[in-house]
């Protein structure tokens, strides 16, 4: 058992903030709807509406296309890389679904994927950038069978043209999310071409942009305007209508320390598993803009540390029990790139210190995200001080525990739970109990109600059970864009929700996809090759989780099954089960 003091889960009623006012908070107390197609936009277009303020989108993490721009192997060059299960080694059957073939090619797809160890610097020979304009954030592979399954703002795109919006009102500002923001201006000159971008589309249309950003990309939005320096409230007085951060992070994600510990498929697990992520994710200095910061109730005396997360305990120590551990050198210690990376951040004058929780210098900001979902706060790890191994750090997946305060473990794994207390109350005065969306816990997707006296019209949608990767397809955000992009009045704004939704879904379109890959019937050409399922074995994920992953113990298949189920996903595209029954039924799904 773990005492629940050792959580630090404690809320001091004296701590709770005051009610943001009704003109701020908006809860939507339903689950909203999916875009589907271009229809929604069309029927827009057909009752008189048309593009006006330029749009820029940018995409969270995983959410950018990369393309092989220089190789060894010439017939690589210019091909996707991110994501292209056929140069992943994958496999298409006669029979239908998919299978791991070729570890040759895995391997040579990781050495392109790869960074050396700066965290940032091309692997001698590789040169792998991001894939520029609309195509390299619509979805992460573009074939037929899984283009659903990995969308990520190709829905908002195809219903923004519709509405007559281009090349030149609609930047997609999509980047080498590998990179930590100040290597993405120090290499692809990232952010002055996006400040080019933005003041070259206003001045063609006349009109001010409208910002939208999702997960990591709303790190990125506030980093880009930190790079304006003292000047930036003047700019973006000239330049910005509004900015939109769909599921921000300032305070980061926990979920991201164990994934520079022993990894995590952040819900990509149909395509990589525990070990390929482990290497991947420790090597980018990007990773450190996701780690979980402290803050104080007064921003200006911020000081950079992790909060309580992680718990470790010495299995052959003769005190067993779970101890609080500071995650840096932690993580440090597992890997010295993860370490150097959030130091690298760190030392970046316009991300370290305050920077990143500083107020955005401007006067209209939207933020909309999901709510209660299960979501990751901490967990919890066995040290073997008598392990051979380079990292003798197991996940307790044994570890089972539901606490009062809307707490839970699950396999090692600690959650905030929809009844979890959170540290301020609604507009009538009432207590709030939330969890966050699956990937961002609830504390960090609000942060940003700390800028409410700072920014003229503040205003936060949440999306009861929406996960965290479905927000860039979800009516909701696209209605944000069309009402700030448009210049929407109150009747147009009201009619033209009710155009959405007669082309918006209850489900997530990636239904088939899914099936698909697992084994279904679809056989939408993808330039993969064909061969017969007897020539091949079938791919199980377990096998790849070697115990060197720091993973886990040789426990039986059963504790050797990956961690989809009680993941909700990292980044961009995750799976979105809630606890142990939606990690049950991924394991009955993955055997099967």
């Amino acid at each position: 058992k773990v005492d629940l003091s050792l959580l630090h889960s404690h809320r001091d009623k004296n701590s709770i903030q005051p009610p943001l006012p009704t003109t701020v908070w908006k809860p939507i107390p339903r689950s909203s709807k999916f875009l589907s197609g271009k229809s929604a936009g069309k029927a827009l277009f057909d009752k008189g509406l048309r593009a006006k303020k330029p749009v820029i989108l940018v995409p969270g993490l995983l959410s950018t296309q990369l393309r092989v721009v220089e190789s060894p192997d010439p017939s690589w060059i210019g091909k996707r890389i991110w994501l292209n299960l056929k140069l992943m080694g994958y496999q298409k059957m006669k029979g239908g679904g998919y299978s791991a073939g070729s570890s040759e090619l895995r391997n040579k797809w990781s050495a392109h994927m790869n960074l050396t160890e700066d965290g940032f610097s091309d692997p001698p020979g590789i040169k792998v950038r991001p894939v520029t304009g609309k195509n390299g954030i619509s979805a992460l592979d573009p074939s037929p069978l899984v283009a659903n399954a990995t969308a990520m703002f190709g829905p908002i795109i195809s219903n923004l043209e519709m509405l007559g919006y281009d090349e030149h009102t609609l930047v997609c500002a999509g980047y080498d999310w590998r990179l930590s923001p100040y290597h993405l201006e120090r290499r692809d000159r990232y952010f002055s071409t996006l400040k080019e971008s933005i003041e070259r589309a206003v001045e063609r249309s006349g009109e001010k942009a409208v910002i939208t950003g999702h997960s990591m990309g709303c790190i990125i939005i506030k980093y880009f305007f930190n790079t304006l320096g003292e000047g930036g409230s003047e700019w973006a007085e000239k330049y910005i209508e509004s900015v939109i951060l769909a599921c921000p992070l300032p305070l980061g994600a926990p979920k991201t320390v164990r994934a520079g510990i022993t990894g995590d498929m952040f819900g990509l697990g149909a395509f990589l598993d525990h070990k390929d992520w482990k290497s991947l994710f420790q090597q980018y200095s990007g990773g450190g803009v996701l780690w979980p910061v402290g803050v104080e109730r007064d921003v200006t005396e911020q000081l950079w540390r992790f909060p309580p997360c992680l718990y470790v305990r010495d299995v052959n120590a003769s005190d067993s029990s779970f101890k609080l551990t500071d995650a840096e050198p932690f993580v440090g210690g597992v890997s010295s790139t993860g370490l150097g990376a959030r130091q690298a951040v760190e030392a970046d004058p316009l991300f370290g210190d305050v920077m990143m929780l500083k107020p955005l210098p401007i006067s209209k900001l939207r933020v909309v995200y999901g709510v209660n979902t299960n979501t990751e706060v901490g967990v919890f790890y066995d040290y073997d001080s008598a392990s051979t191994d380079a990292t003798p750090y197991f996940l307790s997946k044994k570890l089972k525990q539901t606490f009062d305060e809307g707490l839970e473990i699950v396999r090692g794994i600690l959650y905030e739970t929809p009844s979890r207390l959170q540290g301020f109350v609604d507009p009538s005065g009432a207590q709030i109990h939330r969890s966050g969306d699956g990937t961002v816990p609830y504390e960090s997707l609000t942060m940003c109600r700390l800028w409410a006296s700072h920014i003229a019209d503040l205003q936060f949608f949440e999306i009861d059970n929406r996960l965290h990767s479905h927000i860039p397809s979800d009516r909701e955000l696209f209605r944000l864009v069309v009402d700030d992009a448009l210049s929407l009045s109150e009747k147009e704004r009201e009619s033209s929700l009710e155009v959405i939704d007669l082309f918006t879904s209850e489900e997530f379109d990636s239904n088939a996809a899914e099936e698909s890959w697992m084994g279904g019937t679809n056989g939408a050409e993808d330039g993969l090759p064909e061969i017969e399922a007897s020539e091949i074995d079938s791919y199980d994920a377990s096998e790849n989780d070697s115990s060197d992953s720091g993973e886990e113990r040789s426990e039986g298949k059963a504790e050797k099954e990956d961690d989809r189920g009680t993941e909700n996903g990292g980044g961009e595209k995750d799976e979105g089960e809630e606890g142990a029954k939606g990690e049950e039924k991924e394991v009955e799904k993955k055997e099967g």
